[in-house]
């Protein structure tokens, strides 16, 4: 088999867990790595209104913030400042 063909197949275990609260948010906590620098769903999560809460050890977002973020990882799609200040330029 080419790599070609593995590339549309979708994460079945992505390194992310979504947990609802009572407050129509979600919690969306990443899978550690161990080496203590933000994965590619941390920045996604920001990027998408996420904000981390301590206590929860994980981003609280809402639901359409959420379906964007899902989306976007995806479709394999990044969240860096330095690709966001470029397109302003």
């Amino acid at each position: 088999m080419s790599a070609s063909q593995f590339d549309d197949q979708p994460d079945l275990f992505p390194p992310f867990m979504i947990t609802k609260t009572n407050s129509r948010r979600f919690i969306v906590r990443t899978v550690e790595d161990g080496r203590g620098i933000k994965t590619r769903v941390d920045r996604l999560c920001e990027a998408f209104g996420g904000r981390y809460v301590d206590q929860e050890e994980g981003y609280i977002m809402s639901k359409a913030g959420l379906a964007n973020m899902e989306a976007a990882y995806a479709k394999g799609r990044e969240s860096f400042f330095w690709l966001l200040s470029d397109k302003a330029r």
